[in-house]
């Protein structure tokens, strides 16, 4: 399936500007700490209790994340609605989660 064209022109310009967004954040955080276990560790040690609200509404990237930084010491709170106005429109599916 092919982008957009505004997709692809977004990527270009955000590219071109040494820019990341929202998912880029996430998702380069997401490489570093697999590909860094140390700087891993330095947040997993900083982020012992890690607390989730809106968890209907996360996103794959965004669950990796969260899973890297509590697989350590696993305390793990998340909250959420089990139907949600926006988890309907949004990435966020308990299903996407109960895969990993």
């Amino acid at each position: 399936m092919r982008s957009p064209r505004w997709r692809v022109a977004y990527e270009r310009r955000k590219h071109d500007a040494g820019a990341l967004d929202f998912d880029d954040l996430i998702s380069e955080t997401v490489r570093l700490f697999r590909d860094h276990p140390d700087v891993l560790r330095h947040y997993q040690e900083r982020f012992r209790y890690i607390l989730v609200d809106e968890y209907q509404d996360t996103s794959r990237a965004q669950y990796e994340l969260v899973n890297q930084l509590a697989s350590l010491y696993r305390n793990v709170c998340v909250v959420g609605e089990r139907r949600s106005r926006t988890s309907s429109t949004s990435n966020g599916t308990i299903q996407t989660h109960r895969s990993s």
